[in-house]
């Protein structure tokens, strides 16, 4: 089973949402998400994707349309639109196989969305909350 988090840099902070693949196949953000500052320890930002990884699949996807509007009432906005505005983001997951990998994506607006830029994805072999902020810090680097 494929577990998957995604990472946007905005605003001075990380934002990390957890997802569950319903049973028609479509990735629903189930709920789980937590805001990182930029300048959180170097533990902080890779504890909370493992935290939505484990997640992932787990919280049952609430009755809330759009998905997304819990994060943006915590941020106050007032739309996906305003959200995407200047974010940078990352798709982070673990298949069966048990390897974890960081896909940064660009930002293509509030109607395309995130696109995966997968020329750009990397491998990561230590799951320590350390080298897992490593990781997804350069991964946002390398988003557009």
């Amino acid at each position: 089973m494929t577990k998957r988090v995604s990472v946007e840099c905005r605003c001075a902070q990380f934002i990390v949402t957890s997802y569950t693949e319903v049973t028609w196949g479509m990735w629903y953000m189930n709920g789980h998400f937590e805001f990182i500052p930029l300048d959180a320890g170097p533990v902080a930002l890779g504890q909370a994707v493992l935290d939505a990884l484990d997640a992932a699949n787990q919280v049952v996807p609430p009755d809330v349309k759009p998905p997304i509007a819990p994060v943006l009432r915590a941020l106050r906005l007032r739309s996906y639109g305003q959200y995407m505005r200047g974010a940078r983001s990352v798709g982070v997951e673990i298949d069966d196989d048990g390897v974890v990998r960081l896909t940064p994506r660009r930002n293509d607006g509030p109607k395309a969305g995130f696109t995966p830029l997968t020329d750009r994805a990397s491998v990561l072999d230590d799951r320590s909350p350390e080298a897992m902020t490593i990781a997804v810090k350069e991964a946002i680097e390398a988003a557009e």
